[in-house]
């Protein structure tokens, strides 16, 4: 049977159903002992030292009022949920001190005295919302964390959240607007991510898994689907302020011919790099130019069957089309002023160089 080993302190996560199935497969029973103040917390994790073992105390409803005081009034509960907080917040200081593994628990109640557990569940929230817990070590053994010490806590979520609609959704503070629309979306609640920098994960959103050279979403949908523009690309890339971390790497084609690799529209400047001819090449010395290279190009595709020729080949003449076409497609200047304002063009933070009319 393995050994046992507990941290003296409140016994919480993977820790304390190490501890359950420790008692279990010892076939041992946890003393659990009723707290009604600080003298008796106190005796019960005594006893626990002088036995060596841990021990489970537990706040009932009652006793968390005896524990308050009885001058607090109790009528909704407030006495028993204060002293169930004071008890709590006893035992998590004191039990590392008397050297003790403690379980903390609420004992049974009436249907009646219900809203003093959500009181103190309430409580429990905002207690780790505001000072986190210490990851379990079972969670962080052997595991090294970028830009994550050892050390660091688990924090609750710091943002309030409701439920809106008839669905019930909820939404944090930071998305009203989109909760207006809560039941006209679908929330899949099982999709989940052990990916923890924002590189790797931006490729499991765009890729479906975090590795290099995998085709995006974009390229598959492009692959896929084709697209009904000849003079602009299938793909387009729409970036805002700085970015993402994961740049041209979230828009890669991978392993599918690089036709089907997004193209970014910058969003200061020239929208599309290097669509203007140098000086001295009109179109028609540049369409000679093409015309030649696409005839040797091809030679080369017929001989050797490599799908990258014949997606330079497309590119290149994606590229040609776009001169033209490009520069029309991100100039707003044709547009009515209310189409103009619903582009957010008048507006300091949504406006762009690129797109002024």
């Amino acid at each position: 049977m393995a050994t046992l080993k507990l941290k003296p302190g409140v016994v919480t996560g993977s820790a304390l159903q190490e501890l359950f199935a420790y008692c279990k497969e010892a076939k041992c029973a946890l003393p659990a002992v009723n707290v009604i103040g600080s003298h008796t917390a106190n005796a019960a994790m005594e006893a626990a030292r002088e036995a060596k073992a841990p021990i489970i105390i537990q706040l009932s409803q009652s006793g968390s009022a005896f524990y308050a005081g009885k001058f607090i009034d109790n009528a909704a509960q407030q006495g028993s949920i204060a002293g169930s907080i004071a008890g709590a917040l006893h035992v998590r200081s004191m039990a590392a001190v008397y050297g003790v593994p403690v379980v903390l628990h609420t004992d049974h109640c009436a249907a009646k005295l219900l809203p003093w557990v959500d009181g103190v569940l309430t409580a429990g929230e905002e207690y780790f919302a505001k000072n986190g817990e210490p990851l379990p070590e079972s969670m962080r053994k052997g595991l090294r964390f970028a830009f994550i010490k050892p050390t660091a806590k688990v924090w609750a979520s710091q943002r309030p959240f409701r439920q809106y609609g008839q669905s019930g959704m909820q939404f944090s503070d930071w998305m009203p607007h989109m909760a207006t629309c809560a039941d006209d979306l679908c929330m899949v609640r099982s999709m989940y991510s052990d990916q923890f920098n924002h590189h790797p994960g931006q490729l499991l959103m765009q890729c479906g898994r975090a590795s290099f050279g995998l085709p995006c979403m974009g390229s598959w949908l492009t692959y896929g689907l084709g697209s009904e523009s000849q003079n602009l690309p299938g793909y387009v890339v729409l970036t805002a302020g700085r970015g993402s971390s994961g740049g041209a790497s979230l828009w890669q084609s991978g392993f599918l011919p690089s036709a089907y690799s997004g193209v970014l529209f910058r969003n200061k400047g020239e929208a599309v790099l290097n669509l203007q001819n140098p000086p001295g090449i009109s179109r028609k010395l540049q369409r000679q130019g093409l015309d030649a290279l696409a005839r040797v190009n091809q030679t080369r595709f017929q001989e050797i069957r490599d799908p990258e020729i014949a997606s330079r080949i497309a590119s290149y003449e994606l590229a040609y089309k776009m001169q033209q076409y490009a520069p029309e497609a991100v100039d707003f200047s044709q547009e009515t002023e209310a189409t103009q304002k619903l582009y957010g063009l008048d507006q300091s933070k949504t406006g762009s160089p690129s797109v002024q009319p």
